[in-house]
């Protein structure tokens, strides 16, 4: 079992570290594809701003409007991914606009004097803007605001240029490892979910194996049990038939003779103590037969609270407390039998409670099945005799015969239930 649970570790061990792995390397290589689509969008951005100022030096010897050229120049770049163009003069207001931006009320405009520094990521490494200074405009100051309420269009000559662009290079190394990511995440996922069943599935199954394992031994110990007791059946039977004539041969010799002799005789006492002997093997004779009858129940329907209230009254127990549950009124059982069984314990309840002390007897539905307990005040039962109390001959009483909780406990298994006895916390011993 041990060496089955160190197999099943180390295989759930083996999995998580290569989920974990996966989990490790979708991430790192999304962030990888991150940063290159970031360099990939800065780079067409600046390919694309330095299209636009190619273009503006030639308009110088040309006579087209900026407007015109402005507009021509971005549906050539949009092409690249070009999503918006816009031109301002120096005192913050907007020459002329083409596209459309992330944020059309964009100021104020920022103009790093470091080239690297003026493309701005905008989303996720594929969306970039481009704020920087036209070319012989002089180095403006740091936050020059460009007022977008101004006209839309001045004849001035521009000083800033502002340009937005989504890379579709970029977009598709990154969608790639997006896929990836998310590849290697349900990778990981499965097979840690995977694994994690197995665990639980195997786990389960072996303990479904040693439960079945227990009730292996337990039915083959149950079967063993049943077989001495059907040994022990028939040999009782075999022994109290042969028994039961040579007693009540000897029994009616001693009784005749004593009719016959004088009282004052000193045989006369002898012959007493072998009646009584006999008597009492006569006795036991009995309850070896009704053990060994013991079987085959029939069992009828029975008015439960007048079954116990004829036991209570078949013998002299004393004061017993009835308690039935209003649930039931009548169970499907062996009248006589049970009968019998519930005299045998209130009998041997008796003889463990001190003398006034009240037994207790009780019944009630139990899951489909009628308890049925016995309790009372004395001492308890030993600890080591639990276990065998209902055994055959086992007793710790002088001229007790341990064969009355054995006839208990066949009746009741022959009912289709179980006996057993335990200790209360309080003191005395129950009977169920």
């Amino acid at each position: 079992m041990i060496a089955t649970f160190k197999a099943r570790l180390g295989l759930l061990l083996t999995t998580l570290v290569m989920g974990s792995a996966l989990v490790i390397s979708g991430v790192s290589g999304y962030l990888a594809a991150n940063q290159h689509a970031g360099l990939v969008t800065r780079a067409e951005i600046e390919l694309a701003h330095q299209a636009l100022l190619t273009d503006l030096r030639l308009s110088r010897f040309t006579s087209e409007p900026r407007s015109t050229l402005l507009q021509r120049v971005y549906s050539t770049l949009r092409t690249r991914g070009c999503t918006y163009i816009g031109l301002a003069d120096d005192d913050s207001s907007w020459i002329v606009r083409v596209g459309v931006a992330t944020d059309p009320a964009f100021f104020p405009i920022r103009v790093e004097p470091d080239p690297n520094e003026r493309v701005e990521m905008l989303k996720s490494g594929v969306h970039a803007r481009l704020v920087a200074a036209m070319p012989g405009s002089g180095r403006p100051g740091r936050g020059a605001r460009l007022n977008s309420k101004r006209s839309p269009v001045r004849r001035e000559g521009a000083k800033f240029v502002v340009m937005e662009l989504i890379s579709g290079d970029g977009t598709e190394v990154l969608a790639r490892a997006s896929r990836d990511l998310a590849l290697a995440l349900t990778s990981a996922f499965i097979l840690i979910t995977t694994s994690v069943v197995f665990w639980h599935l195997s786990d389960a199954s072996e303990k479904a194996g040693q439960h079945m394992a227990k009730e292996r031994a337990r039915n083959a110990l149950q079967l063993e049990k049943d077989r001495q007791l059907k040994v022990l059946g028939q040999m009782s039977a075999v022994l109290g038939h042969e028994l039961r004539n040579p007693l009540a041969s000897l029994k009616g010799h001693a009784q005749l003779l004593l009719e016959k002799l004088e009282a004052n005789l000193r045989a006369h006492y002898g012959l007493r103590t072998i009646v009584a002997d006999a008597e009492l093997l006569e006795s036991l004779t009995e309850q070896i037969l009704e053990f060994a009858k013991t079987g085959a129940v029939r069992p009828e329907p029975t008015a439960i609270e007048r079954l116990l209230a004829d036991v209570v009254k078949s013998e002299r127990f004393g004061v017993v407390e009835v308690a039935i549950d209003k649930r039931i009124s009548s169970w499907s059982i062996d009248r006589q039998q049970v009968a019998k069984a519930l005299a045998n314990l209130l009998r041997n309840a008796r003889q463990a409670t001190p003398k006034g002390d009240p037994l207790h007897l009780s019944a009630r539905p139990d899951q489909g099945l009628l308890l049925l307990e016995v309790s009372d005040n004395g001492e308890g039962i030993a600890q080591d005799s639990i276990d065998s109390v209902f055994d055959p001959f086992v007793t710790t009483r002088i001229e007790g015969t341990g064969l009355g909780l054995a006839f208990v406990r066949r009746v009741v298994e022959a009912h289709g239930g179980s006996a057993s006895a335990r200790n209360d916390a309080g003191g005395g011993g129950r009977n169920i």
